[in-house]
């Protein structure tokens, strides 16, 4: 599986991220400190294959603003 990480930012910029494989994309929203919803399974990131990306994460700047991340898993 593949993953792309889609970042909305609080200015409603788009950052699209690609990750060959699951522990990249853990490393990469542990390093950049983002909170995973609670009702997101990490363990089975796997399942977010729908059409729509599943909306797992947010993030707070030092201002309050928040951004917020969705995930989509595709084969690759």
């Amino acid at each position: 599986m593949k993953y792309i990480l889609t970042v909305v930012d609080p200015y409603n910029q788009i950052d699209i991220e690609f990750f060959n494989n699951k522990a990249e994309l853990l490393k990469f929203l542990k390093n950049e400190k983002w909170d995973i919803l609670n009702t997101v399974n990490l363990t089975n990131v796997e399942q977010y294959t729908n059409k729509e990306a599943e909306f797992i994460a947010t993030k707070e700047d030092e201002l309050g603003r928040r951004s917020e991340a969705y995930l989509r898993a595709v084969e690759g």
